[in-house]
Order: C-alpha cells, then structure tokens, then sequence
C-alpha cells in the first residue's frame, strides 16, 4: 500500500484494482462521491459512498455490506476551521 502527497498536503492512497471495483464516481468538485465494488471474502463491502460539507471537507462515509446485510457508518465531526476533532462509526442492520 501505497501513500502519495498531493498539492495542499493531501494525501490518498494508491490501490491496485486487480478486477474488483466496477465504478468510481467523482463529485463536480473533484471529491470522490461513490465506489462500487465486487464484495470479497477479504473485504465484503460493495459500495462505498462518501458525503462533503460546502467547503469539501468530509461528513460522512456510509459502506454497504450485502452478505451480512449490514451498513457502516462514519461521521466526521470538525471545528469551525474545519480541523477533525473526532470520527464516529455505527454498523446497523438495513
């Protein structure tokens, strides 16, 4: 796993596709919105959305787990200056 810098000191982290992710979808704003992906017995997760603020800081991830019939949530909660103060998660039946 690999992990690159980009301008303003963001970081992401370069995956290998190796045939289990069908699509990505992009917001307007260049932010990632959307994965969707082949579940598999290491990572059974299928779809992964992700929600931004006005600013483009990041709200929420939400994961869909279809074999358990599960959906995990994470909740970014920031300060005025948009600093990550805490990450809260949730796994609930859907």
């Amino acid at each position: 796993m690999t992990f690159t810098s980009k301008s303003r000191g963001l970081f992401y982290k370069k995956v290998r596709l190796e045939k289990i992710i069908w699509s990505i979808t992009w917001t307007v704003y260049g932010k990632l919105q959307e994965i969707a992906r082949v579940p598999t017995s290491a990572d059974p997760a299928s779809d992964i959305l992700y929600f931004y603020d006005a600013t483009g800081n990041g709200l929420s991830k939400g994961t869909t787990y279809p074999v358990t019939d599960y959906m995990g949530y994470a909740w970014y909660v920031r300060d005025a200056q948009g600093n990550l103060l805490n990450v809260y998660s949730d796994n609930s039946n859907t």
